[in-house]
């Protein structure tokens, strides 16, 4: 991982990382389990040709699971998660509100500049790094379609249980999972649900205006009681309309092709060509 997170750096593999993985992948295969490595950076490089050329010196045969969701739902995620804030920067500013109209168009300027100045910051980047079709175009240079697993998230939503990703890879590798990997508690629960609220929005901006960090605030407060029940009842965050209409623009073209590509996406295709 740190080999991939350190591109920039990078001057050929250390044997002996590449022998202690491959040990490793050995292992499971003598015990007849899955080898299963993931990288969180993955999906955000600049740099994934050069990537999969590392994964492929490493691994050799291997496979990519690769989870989608259509775009319009991610960046709203992205924003609620990480881009409502100046999280990048240091200081007082870090924890400063932006709206969703900012983000969006600085990651539109982002994707328009790239060709130049680049940014490693994957919330800047977010235009480039959800465009599924053009990702599964690279992986396709190093991977026959069999081994490129893709999965929609829109699944997961549907059914709400994570199980459905363990069971997929074990039919598309041909193993039997054992019973107890397989829990049914493994439900989908919404991580930060609340910053999904738009109350949370509006005391959030109250409170960076007034040069209050609501991260140090939030870690004070919580410890007396759970002030996050006082959201669940309001509206769910929206967005413009417009940023809709854009968003669709800037992907419908590209969804149609990876829709075209892998079945398992055509189930939820309405959500993936944005049909209201």
């Amino acid at each position: 991982t740190r080999v991939l997170v350190n591109l920039d750096r990078f001057k050929g593999l250390d044997p002996q990382l590449k022998k202690n993985i491959q040990k490793k992948v050995k292992l499971a295969n003598d015990q007849n389990k899955i080898f299963f490595y993931s990288c969180e950076l993955f999906c955000e490089s600049s740099s994934l040709y050069l990537m999969m050329e590392i994964l492929k010196e490493i691994f050799n045969d291997f496979k990519i699971l690769y989870i989608t969701r259509n775009q319009y739902d991610i960046l709203k995620s992205v924003y609620c998660y990480e881009g409502h804030k100046f999280s990048y920067w240091t200081g007082k500013q870090k924890y400063k509100f932006i709206p969703f109209s900012t983000f969006f168009e600085t990651a539109l300027h982002t994707h328009k500049t790239r060709g130049g100045h680049k940014s490693n910051y994957w919330v800047h980047d977010c235009i480039r790094i959800y465009n599924f079709h053009k990702i599964t175009e690279i992986l396709s240079k190093f991977l026959s379609k069999e081994d490129l697993l893709i999965f929609p998230f829109e699944e997961i939503q549907k059914k709400g249980d994570l199980n459905l990703i363990t069971k997929f890879i074990a039919e598309k590798v041909n193993k039997k999972i054992p019973s107890q990997i397989l829990s049914n508690n493994k439900s989908l629960y919404h991580v930060n649900v609340s910053n999904r609220k738009g109350a949370f929005y509006k005391t959030y901006a109250i409170l960076s205006a007034l040069n209050i960090d609501p991260k140090k605030l939030n870690s004070k407060v919580k410890k007396f009681f759970n002030y996050k029940k006082l959201f669940k009842n309001f509206e769910n965050f929206k967005i413009d309309d417009k940023y809709f209409y854009e968003i669709k623009n800037l992907y419908l073209e590209d969804n149609l092709k990876l829709i075209e590509k892998f079945d398992f996406i055509k189930e939820h295709k309405s959500k993936y060509l944005f049909e209201k």
